[in-house]
């Protein structure tokens, strides 16, 4: 959708309060239903040291308009050691809620190097796969 604005003397200031606006619009209009993320991975934490039983500690938010239950997610790491969970986050995420939780399964950093750590939400019917 194409706006053409003609802007006053003034500056062009009108054009740009009605970009905002629409801008405004169409993302409020536009936002997906089904979209959820994993914003944080708060555990295990860079530096820290090793230890057999670290826990997992994620952070997954649901910035879309709908509920969300039985979100699927993938915790995977790689380096000094490797683990790969997939799991479902079984509470239920509010509209624009958010929730904190610790997985069950724990990482043995025990040994000490170097860890690459990836973790996603797996919706599928997720409507903005960018998070």
């Amino acid at each position: 959708m194409k706006t053409n604005l003609k802007t006053v003397p003034s500056g062009g200031k009108v054009a740009f309060i009605l970009s905002i606006c629409f801008l405004l619009f169409h993302s409020i209009l536009f936002a997906a239903g089904n979209d959820v993320s994993l914003n944080a991975i708060l555990s295990p934490a860079k530096a820290k040291c090793g230890n057999s039983n670290t826990s997992i500690t994620l952070v997954i938010s649901n910035p879309g308009t709908n509920s969300q239950s039985k979100v699927p997610y993938v915790f995977i790491v790689s380096g000094s050691t490797s683990l790969t969970i997939s799991d479902t986050l079984r509470a239920t995420l509010s509209a624009a809620g958010a929730d904190t939780f610790t997985l069950s399964a724990t990482l043995n950093t025990s040994a000490g190097g170097t860890y690459s750590i990836r973790a996603y939400t797996n919706l599928s019917t997720d409507g903005d796969r960018s998070q």
